[in-house]
């Protein structure tokens, strides 16, 4: 739901400074960005491995 939230936001607020027509490139940007960054989701915890 959180994802949902901030890639409607992305889109409103990129529509409003640039060009509406890129701002499906603004929002796979920010997907790839949090997929590099944050593998296991925004609120994702880190998994740990017990030994």
């Amino acid at each position: 739901m959180l994802g949902g939230i901030l890639i409607g936001l992305i889109e409103a607020l990129w529509s409003n400074y640039f060009s509406a027509e890129y701002k499906d490139v603004a929002a796979f940007g920010v997907l790839i960005l949090v997929l590099i960054f944050r593998p296991t989701g925004l609120l994702g915890r880190p998994e740990v491995e017990k030994v």
